[in-house]
């Protein structure tokens, strides 16, 4: 054997690992042009703080999206915490930063019989499609598959699924509380019944790989929680979810716990 050569393909083989590109992704929600305009210049910030280049991947669907992350595929993920709790459980993600406040959701109707959730069963229910978060909360309150609402599915986001359920096409649907309370006129919130209100979660939230290093971890996250420093890189994104927001929150691992049972057995591939 030529051991000289092939301690070289060695060498390079750790080379290339070492300096090879870090990729951040976030689910398919706007075009791969509109998802490069929010995140790349988080990439870039991340890629600041690492001294490594990290890049922006759209993942084209919610099918390859899925795929991709349940393959270790992704280095930083900005998501939903039911997602960022799946990869803490099966892949060791850590959740760097979170964004400010919490996530929950209403369930409303405008069906006068429909007074608690229970009453759903058997009745029409309109939601964005699996495995949006509120509708999974929602598919988890009905274990039973023969008691179970009739799912009414709706593209479009939450303003969506509110016009549906005032146009007649279902008899309840599930909300973000913030559209609910804060979005909706008093004219239109009047239109339908608040049922339930879930139990909060944390916001929307980037998780980092097993790649990264507890020092890079923790520089991240200084980084993404100063004002002065987060707001070059994040400017965009919390234009886009969170418009009054600053700078990230430090998350509690602990928030996250169970989390993921939302997706496993519920939404198809997890």
């Amino acid at each position: 054997m030529d051991w000289k050569a092939f301690a070289t393909v060695v060498l390079s083989l750790m080379f290339s690992s070492v300096n090879a590109e870090y990729v951040l992704s976030a689910p398919p929600r706007e075009t791969p042009e509109a998802g490069a305009a929010v995140y790349g210049p988080l990439a870039d910030s991340l890629g600041q703080v690492l001294g490594e280049s990290v890049v922006y991947r759209h993942p084209g669907n919610w099918a390859a999206y899925g795929r991709n992350m349940r393959d270790g595929m992704y280095d930083f993920v900005f998501d939903a915490p039911h997602f960022g709790s799946w990869r803490i459980e099966h892949l060791n993600h850590t959740p760097l930063a979170a964004l400010p406040g919490k996530l929950d959701f209403v369930i409303v109707s405008t069906n006068p019989e429909i007074k608690t959730g229970k009453d759903l069963i058997s009745k029409r229910f309109c939601g964005l499609e699996s495995p949006n978060m509120g509708t999974l909360i929602v598919q988890n309150m009905f274990r039973n598959p023969v008691q179970q609402p009739v799912y009414v599915f709706v593209k479009g986001g939450v303003p969506a699924v509110f016009n549906a359920l005032t146009d007649g096409k279902c008899e309840a649907g599930v909300l973000r509380s913030p559209y609910y309370f804060k979005k909706l006129s008093d004219a239109d919130r009047s239109r339908v019944k608040l049922v339930q209100q879930t139990k909060p979660t944390p916001n929307q939230t980037l998780t980092g790989s097993p790649r990264l290093s507890n020092d890079a971890k923790v520089a991240i996250m200084d980084m993404l929680t100063d004002p002065a420093r987060a707001k070059v890189g994040s400017q965009a994104l919390f234009a886009r979810f969170s418009k009054n927001a600053t700078a990230w929150e430090r998350p509690d691992v602990t928030a996250y716990t169970y989390l993921n049972l939302l997706l496993e057995g519920q939404a198809w591939g997890w």
